[in-house]
């Protein structure tokens, strides 16, 4: 095995960008067809406690992460969520992946306490520049709920961040999208397109993933940003279902520490790139 002292450090660097990746918790309001960690309303919920969420940011800020995503299944299910994300953005720049659409009852006066707090985002998807592109994969009724869940987010002040994933369907109406969120304050550079990936319930797409413009990917071609879910640690957040992407799984255990992990994906790219510097290729989850 190549050596890990040896070798340039790469943690930090485009190579193994010093972002840590959350699952909060897998069980999520929606099914979408192609999401790449099968979460939905019947997923195993693999949700983490606030003493774990707590003790992996601590670890992040000592182990030199420089930012925090929080990510699942839908976040905003998990109970303890705001008091989880307040204490993340108090300590590193944090990122919230949401679907946007629960912002209402005690989640909308809890979500406007956020408002304001230094360091905070929210990042959303929308598939398309219309209800009837977005719900084909998304459900029926979820581009509506989740366009008035960000232009509620937008009224409190809180900086939004937007992604699409790219299918056959969608393809026309990127520009259409684009303008449709700059009137929510949702600059360009703030929105990303990225492709679908054949993991989770994409990799049975009907038709076949190929069919639906799903990319294959594996960690021999993306570069590592440290993913911790209560199954263990993960190369990428694509990879973050243990049942659907075994193969992107680095430990397993709901008390790995974020130091152990990190040495682990440092010898295991390491292997996969020992030459020199051969460089995969970023895929944008982080917009």
């Amino acid at each position: 095995m190549p050596s890990i002292t040896a070798a340039a450090p790469i943690f930090g660097t485009p190579r193994f960008p010093a972002r840590l990746w959350i699952y909060t918790n897998f069980h999520c309001n929606l099914a979408c067809d192609y999401c790449v960690v099968a979460s939905s309303p019947r997923a195993r919920r693999r949700e983490l406690s606030g003493g774990r969420f707590r003790g992996l940011v601590d670890e992040a800020v000592r182990e030199g992460f420089a930012e925090i995503y929080l990510t699942g299944g839908e976040p905003f299910i998990h109970p303890d969520i705001f008091s989880l994300v307040e204490y993340a953005a108090d300590r590193l720049p944090t990122v919230v992946l949401t679907n946007a659409m629960l912002f209402t009852g005690r989640r909308r006066a809890e979500l406007a306490r956020l408002a304001g707090r230094p360091g905070l985002v929210l990042q959303s998807s929308i598939d398309g520049a219309c209800a009837a592109t977005h719900d084909r994969w998304r459900g029926t009724g979820s581009w509506e709920r989740a366009m008035a869940g960000l232009r509620y987010a937008a009224e409190l002040g809180l900086p939004l961040r937007v992604a699409l994933t790219q299918t056959p369907d969608n393809a026309g109406e990127i520009d259409e999208l684009r303008g449709v969120l700059a009137e929510l304050g949702v600059a360009a550079a703030d929105f990303a397109v990225r492709p679908l990936v054949a993991r989770g319930f994409a990799a049975n797409a009907p038709g076949g993933p190929a069919a639906a413009g799903a990319i294959a990917v594996c960690d021999a071609v993306m570069a590592p940003e440290l993913t911790i879910t209560a199954d263990g640690a993960h190369w990428h957040p694509v990879g973050g279902d243990v049942e659907s992407s075994p193969d992107f799984l680095v430990a397993r255990g709901g008390d790995v520490t974020l130091a152990d992990a990190k040495r682990l994906i440092v010898e295991r790219y390491l292997v996969l790139h020992p030459a020199d510097g051969a460089r995969p290729a970023a895929f944008r989850c982080a917009v």
